[in-house]
């Protein structure tokens, strides 16, 4: 199995740098690439330019509906400055059983509640464990082309059926979760797997991979 470590973003370049370099040393990978303004001079890397106003909106939508048309390899590790790995002690190569696997977050946690709460979408209420953080994630190829489908929106109406963006992890770990597991075969991560990939401060489970 073939896996990319990809970083993606336009500010604190010295902390993607960082990430970058510290995921290196703990996961297995077969390429990198970095989509920036500026080059991260990662050894071994690909550089793609981003425009310096690339906004959180643009982000969203890339990593969505854009990403797929660069990665060749059966896997893609996203790396964030704020979400990388650390451990190569506790990879298992189990976690290339999952299209996606990030960390794992409860439904009631207050970004989340309060994100669910103020859009007019449907989720599953009986779910309260979600494998969502894609700031450090796992996605096959197989999931980032599943990301394609029409149906997996970027966009969401507010209760003022005013149009916004939504995170896009919480869009394609928890909002589309059912139809992507239904109509595309998507195998998400299992609370106990995706709490030996990363850690939240919500779990603080220090004995994985990363954050």
């Amino acid at each position: 199995m073939s896996v990319t470590l990809v970083t993606v973003g336009t500010k604190n370049h010295s902390l993607m740098k960082f990430a970058l370099e510290k995921t290196i040393k703990a996961i297995p990978h077969n390429s990198i690439k970095v989509f920036s303004d500026k080059n991260l001079d990662i050894a071994g890397s690909s550089f793609y330019q981003l425009d310096s106003k690339f906004s959180r909106d643009d982000y969203y939508c890339f990593m969505i509906k854009e990403l797929n048309k660069f990665i060749t390899t059966d896997y893609v590790v996203v790396v964030l400055y704020d979400g990388f790995g650390v451990n190569s002690e506790y990879w298992e190569d189990k976690f290339l059983n999952y299209d996606y696997i990030g960390s794992p977050t409860h439904i009631h946690h207050p970004p989340m509640r309060e994100l669910l709460e103020g859009t007019r979408v449907a989720y599953s209420s009986n779910i309260k464990w979600y494998s969502l953080g894609g700031g450090f994630s796992l996605r096959s190829r197989k999931f980032l082309d599943a990301l394609q489908d029409p149906v997996v929106d970027v966009h969401f109406l507010d209760y003022n059926r005013k149009s916004l963006m939504i995170c896009e992890d919480a869009s394609i770990a928890v909002i589309h979760k059912n139809y992507l597991e239904t109509q595309h075969k998507i195998k998400y991560g299992s609370i106990e797997d995706s709490l030996k990939f990363s850690s939240e401060i919500l779990t603080g489970y220090p004995f994985c991979v990363g954050f």
